[in-house]
C-alpha cells in the first residue's frame, strides 16, 4: 500500500514514534498517562500537534500492533516445536 500524501503520512509516522517512544518510557508501576498528557508531552518534548483523537487513534494503532507481534511470536514458536 502506498500513501496518497507522503508528507501526512511522513508526519503521522513520526507522531507514532514519539507517541510510542512516549509509552515504553512510562514505567508500568505508574498510572498509564492520559491521552491529555500524551498530546502535552508531544507538543512539549517533541514540538508536534496532534489532537486528542489522533493521539487516541495511534494509542491504540501501538497497542493492537503490539498484541499481534505478541500474538504471532507466540504462534511462531509453536509452529516450530511442532515441525
Amino acid at each position: 500500500m502506498t500513501a496518497r500524501n507522503k508528507a501526512a503520512f511522513a508526519a503521522g509516522q513520526r507522531k507514532r514514534a514519539a507517541i510510542r517512544q512516549m509509552l515504553a518510557a512510562h514505567s508500568p508501576l505508574l498510572r498509564p498517562l492520559t491521552l491529555e498528557q500524551l498530546q502535552a508531552r508531544l507538543r512539549d518534548e517533541f514540538g508536534l500537534y496532534a489532537a486528542v483523537s489522533t493521539v487516541a487513534y495511534h494509542r491504540e494503532q501501538i497497542r493492537l500492533e503490539q498484541a499481534s507481534e505478541d500474538c504471532n511470536c507466540s504462534n511462531l514458536s509453536n509452529s516450530g516445536e511442532a515441525a
